[in-house]
């Protein structure tokens, strides 16, 4: 019984979650911004209905294997998940730059403008220690222990005016050592360097 009482309430918040994400999306254009970043399937699943199932993930304390792939009763199937993170024509950065704007609009309409902003750049390193065949894997010096790590560092641009910070653009790097490189991939995964994913990847 607390099993299934567990199981409601997960779906209770999930419900509720979706139904927030679902305004949100409605009120600052998701979808017109996705369409305009060449997010967009040709066939199956809309991606507006995968980035809703993948957006709500952290608010539920789901990741993707759990809450989809291992999930008989989830909304969209995992070959739909997969294809879609995996397709290197989408304008990831675009899209996170736009909805950015969206969001400042916003915000700024509800602030005083004599407040002060300002832009932040981070170089967190990101760990894949178990990881074996990852694109581009490196050791990679992390500043913050002063040791070398198995994984990536991801440089982020963010604007804050002190309570609020919003993502602007990101990379994930790689070590330029050719000794550092331990990738098992072939060096060129993307063939078409004229998508986003290939011009990000060169």
């Amino acid at each position: 019984m607390q099993t299934t009482n567990n199981a409601i309430d997960l779906q209770l918040i999930k419900n509720e979650c979706e139904s927030r994400i679902d305004s949100f999306f409605s009120q600052f254009g998701i979808a017109t911004i996705a369409r305009n970043s060449s997010i967009k399937k040709a066939r199956g699943y809309s991606a507006l209905t995968i980035l809703l199932n993948i957006f709500v993930l952290p608010f539920i304390g789901k990741n993707i294997y759990r809450s989809i792939v291992i999930n008989p009763k989830s909304d969209v199937g995992k070959d739909a998940i997969y294809e879609f993170m995996r397709a290197s024509n989408f304008g990831w950065r675009r899209f996170l730059l736009k909805l950015a704007f969206s969001v400042h609009e916003f915000i700024d309409g509800l602030t005083s403008k004599d407040r002060e902003s300002v832009l932040i750049l981070d170089d967190s390193t990101i760990e894949r220690s178990r990881s074996k065949k990852v694109e581009l894997l490196a050791k990679v010096h992390d500043h913050t222990t002063g040791r070398f790590l198995r994984g990536f560092k991801l440089l982020t641009l963010a604007w804050s005016d002190g309570s609020t910070l919003l993502p602007l653009d990101f990379a994930l790097r790689s070590s330029g050592t050719k000794n550092n490189d331990t990738r098992k991939f072939p060096k060129i995964l993307i063939r078409d360097h004229a998508a986003h994913g290939g011009a990000k990847r060169l």
